[in-house]
């Protein structure tokens, strides 16, 4: 059996990110195509049941768990199968709720059963990160240039929502990958023996974006990872952490504070306390009454959020919590806390300390990002499979890695 290495492993993941998002995006782009939308759903299909086959076959011999996971998923599977006949009065039975269960069961055994029992020796992994950096970094300067005479009049426009998303479909989705490039120029920092310059520049390139998004979700979610490995970072003194975190939030409120106009933008764009939780608040509140009963221990099916949104006009519950309640009730969502509880376990195995350090910080800022914005690991779109990447497959061979 040929030994996996280190560069195929690198090589898997970048390909996986390629036919997960270029497709899609390109696609999104093309306005002139029709049902585009269906199309992009079609090609998202073709990349979990691509990935499942490849990994079966590639890593066929390769020592894999006990077979309890994958009873579990079936399981799972074949709970939704009946809560589908079950929900016949709200006409939700269509060949797309069949479909999902069986997707999101490939999804769960190439990335959670497969791939995350893989023993890679001296994985690194840096040339994975670096591929997704770029691109990150190219959709940036795509952005800027698209963008320029907008953001150099940006004080001067009135509305709240502006979609600066570079080549993404909103500035939403722009947001996320912005806030993974960050945690991946952060990978590829610590792992810099000479701290190069040029991650810096990273730095203030993708922060400079995030913060045009606008997108409240991913900001957060970023300043919190951040901070959290600046304070888990075992290079820094307990003293100088303080001092530094101090100051900088002393000198940040004197500068808002006095300069009307940078308060004003901040929270006229940024923070928005008018508008609230921008109608999430009211959507929780609809889905959360729409749990009672029954469907709180069954949920509704995959894929049924939608068509119980479409009285709002919209698609996304914008919480992860809800989501999973509404897909699959109690059942479906004590699978995924399961799931998120092995992860940090595993988290927990990885010998890097500043690794270690680096995936602890990224946990607590994606379970926050969750509540706010709708990911599901294991899901369909290229969110999903990114995050699945990222959160769960990278993690998981990192603390099997007898040399990390």
């Amino acid at each position: 059996m040929k030994e996996i290495t280190d560069k195929n492993i690198s090589k898997l993941l970048i390909f996986m990110i390629i036919l997960a998002l270029f497709p899609s995006i390109i696609l999104e782009n093309l306005n002139f195509i029709s049902n585009s939308k269906n199309i992009v759903w079609v090609m998202d299909a073709i990349y979990i049941i691509l990935m499942f086959l490849i990994c079966l076959f590639k890593f066929k011999n390769i020592q894999k768990s006990k077979s309890l996971p994958l009873a579990i998923v079936l399981s799972i599977a074949a709970i939704q199968y009946l809560v589908y006949i079950s929900s016949l009065n709200l006409k939700l039975l269509e060949l797309i709720y069949i479909v999902l269960p069986i997707l999101y069961a490939m999804h769960f055994i190439f990335s959670y059963i497969i791939l995350g029992n893989l023993h890679v020796q001296n994985i690194d992994l840096s040339n994975f990160f670096k591929f997704f950096l770029s691109f990150v970094i190219i959709a940036c300067i795509f952005n800027i240039v698209k963008n320029f005479n907008f953001l150099i009049h940006i004080s001067s426009i009135n509305s709240k929502y502006i979609n600066l998303s570079s080549f993404f479909s909103h500035r939403n989705a722009f947001g996320q990958i912005l806030y993974l490039g960050i945690f991946c120029n952060t990978f590829l920092f610590i792992k810099s023996k000479l701290k190069k310059p040029i991650y810096l520049i990273c730095y203030i390139i993708l922060i400079y974006n995030l913060i045009f998004t606008f997108s409240r979700a991913s900001i957060f979610s970023s300043l919190i990872f951040l901070l959290l490995y600046f304070f888990l970072d075992s290079n820094n003194q307990k003293k100088f952490k303080l001092f530094v975190t101090i100051s900088f939030i002393a000198i940040l409120i004197l500068i808002i504070f006095n300069n009307k106009n940078i308060f004003n933008f901040i929270n006229y764009y940024i923070l928005r306390f008018d508008d609230g939780l921008s109608g999430r608040d009211k959507l929780w509140h609809f889905l959360y009454q729409n749990l009672i009963g029954y469907h709180i221990l069954f949920g509704y099916g995959l894929g049924s959020t939608p068509k119980l949104l479409s009285k709002f006009m919209l698609s996304n519950s914008h919480n992860l919590i809800l989501e999973l309640l509404m897909s699959g009730g109690i059942i479906l969502l004590l699978a995924y806390v399961c799931v998120y509880i092995n992860i940090w376990l595993n988290i927990k195995k990885i010998k890097n300390k500043n690794i270690k350090n680096l995936y602890y910080s990224f946990f607590v800022s994606f379970i926050f990002y969750t509540l706010f914005e709708k990911v599901l690991i294991f899901g369909t779109g290229y969110a999903a499979a990114i995050f699945t990447i990222m959160f769960l497959i990278i993690p998981l061979l990192l603390s099997k890695n007898l040399k990390n």
